[in-house]
């Protein structure tokens, strides 16, 4: 019930509104965390994933991006860590998500939720969730008054479960902290737990240095080729987190830039009432932007091959895909490619430059070590655009999409004359229909009428979708599948739906497709006319 759920939440600091937690950072002894890193480094195989951080709701909230990060690309030296969510979370999160909250609450919450069932319902091997059967069990006595105690139940329970492994509570909540401090669970907030991340750094290489220091003879040569690798992949694993991080990051200010400045020059001062959604975004929201925005603004403004770059870079960073080094190299080329066709619009107050400068420094880090790969070179993006260019469909390709169109409207004039001459309606009102077929009696007349006027009618909502400012290439293929099926068009298409949205991302036949929807909406004005007159007559 609501007030069950509103007393619940008050026990947490949610009261009037007051959901969030105290966002300062709690501070972190050295002796805390090299305490955790012993641990860490305490088991020989696997060492690098012996982690466990619980989170709590307001990291959820606030810092959902930097939770994927550490389930995609791990966290620095402690490499990918086991991360946990407690039974009580998931329900501050439901709650909080059909409560009776503001927009910006609900809108915080939704994407969490969703991120967290996307990763159960893949099994993903490093999330876990705390079962409702685990979160009703007693563990020594305590009994839990408050959510803050069902949180430190979880972690005293896990810590129970996996003896030796560290265990850390991350939140924002100092008051939680404490709690946990005094409880023997480590806590840390998001910004202590980055900073000893990249602390622990030199002193993680250090005790790899130092930690299997037996005598020579004593050492298995297989095992100093194994150990040797295991160094190698840390601290490899450290340096690609830390380049997907950096890269997601001028993307991010690159992108807004674009985004902001090209929805402006499109939509004026009504853009943010348009823009599919509003700031402020993070890079998956940007991504999404461009997707739904490409027809109506940047398929007409940058080659449409860029929209690949687009889908790339938002399937690579933005659902959650563990980036590696080979995936990485292309990463830096797409969003090369997609920052440098922008680049030949407009600087975007010099934004651009200083992206493609950082990308370019970003280049050597992402592709270092022996696998084969290669940087990527000066002439790279010129043989990029070359092939682009290369594959752009010569302009009788757009002439054979819209001949298709064409013949669909002489279909539905020629079609349209047949049925009013046959229901003694005056023929051709459009003026532009030939000599139809006759028709055999008023019955068949009117039973085609009714025909044609489903089919205008489906067109007409297949062109809206297209025209619409949020379309898609879902919103294309919809169209592309009507023509394919419909009766009404004599002329089957030979081309793709790939093929119509790049034809309909330029500007001018966009404007074509607007001229026929207004044909469209006369001819389905006349036929409704026609369809009340008969059955008034009848």
């Amino acid at each position: 019930t609501w007030w069950r759920s509103s007393t619940w939440l008050a026990q947490r600091g949610y009261w009037l509104g007051m959901w969030w937690r105290d966002r300062s950072s709690v501070p972190v002894s050295d002796l805390q965390f090299s305490s955790i890193s012993c641990c860490l480094m305490s088991s020989k195989e696997n060492r690098h994933q012996d982690l466990i951080i619980i989170l709590d709701t307001n990291i959820l909230l606030s810092h959902l991006e930097f939770v994927k990060k550490i389930k995609a690309c791990g966290l620095g030296v402690f490499g990918f860590p086991n991360i946990l969510i407690p039974w009580v979370v998931l329900q501050e999160l439901d709650s909080l998500k059909n409560g009776k909250f503001s927009n910006h609450v609900v809108n915080k919450a939704i994407p969490a939720v969703n991120f967290i069932y996307t990763c159960l319902k893949s099994q993903e091997p490093r999330f876990w969730g705390q079962s409702m059967q685990q979160a009703s069990q007693k563990i020594c006595g305590l009994s839990a008054e408050n959510n803050d105690d069902r949180v430190l139940h979880c972690c005293v329970q896990y810590q129970s479960l996996f003896p030796g492994v560290p265990v850390i509570l991350c939140t924002n909540d100092k008051n939680l902290c404490s709690k946990a401090l005094l409880s023997g669970v480590k806590a840390v907030s998001k910004a202590d737990l980055v900073s000893e991340a990249d602390k622990s750094k030199q002193d993680m290489i250090q005790w790899q240095k130092s930690a299997y220091c037996v005598p020579v003879e004593e050492l298995d040569p297989n095992s100093r080729v194994t150990e040797e690798k295991a160094r190698e992949a840390t601290v490899s694993g450290s340096a690609l987190a830390s380049s997907v991080s950096a890269i997601e990051g001028v993307l991010r200010g690159a992108l807004c830039a674009i985004l902001e400045a090209e929805m402006k020059e499109a939509f004026g001062d009504l853009w943010l009432e348009i823009v599919y959604i509003k700031p402020p975004w993070s890079l998956s929201d940007l991504l999404q932007c461009f997707k739904k925005h490409w027809i109506a603004v940047f398929g007409s403004i940058v080659s449409r091959n860029l929209l690949h770059s687009v889908e790339f870079l938002s399937d690579s960073l933005c659902k959650g895909r563990t980036v590696d080094s080979c995936s990485m190299k292309q990463v830096v080329q797409e969003a090369h490619a997609l920052l440098h066709g922008f680049s030949s619009r407009s600087g975007y107050n010099s934004v651009l430059l200083e992206a493609v400068a950082a990308l370019k420094q970003l280049q050597p880090d992402t592709s270092q070590g022996g696998n084969g790969t290669r940087s990527l070179q000066p002439g790279d993006t010129e043989t990029l655009m070359a092939v682009e260019h290369s594959l752009s469909e010569p302009h009788s390709s757009h002439a054979d999409i819209w001949a298709v169109f064409e013949n669909i409207w002489i279909n539905a004039c020629q079609i349209s004359s047949a049925v009013l001459g046959a229901l003694q309606v005056p023929l051709d009102p459009q003026g532009t229909g030939g000599p139809g077929e006759k028709l055999a009696s008023p019955d068949e007349a009117f039973s085609c009428l009714q025909k044609l006027l489903a089919a205008v009618k489906g067109l007409l909502d297949s062109f809206q979708r297209v025209l619409a400012s949020d379309s898609g290439f879902e919103d294309v293929s919809v169209l592309h599948a009507f023509i394919t099926t419909s009766e009404i068009a004599s002329m089957k298409p030979r081309f793709t739906a790939q093929e119509l949205f790049e034809c309909l991302s330029r500007q001018e036949y966009r404007e074509k497709l607007k001229v026929g929807w207004g044909q469209l909406v006369e001819l389905s004005i006349n036929l409704e006319q026609c369809r009340t007159t008969v059955c008034t007559q009848a």
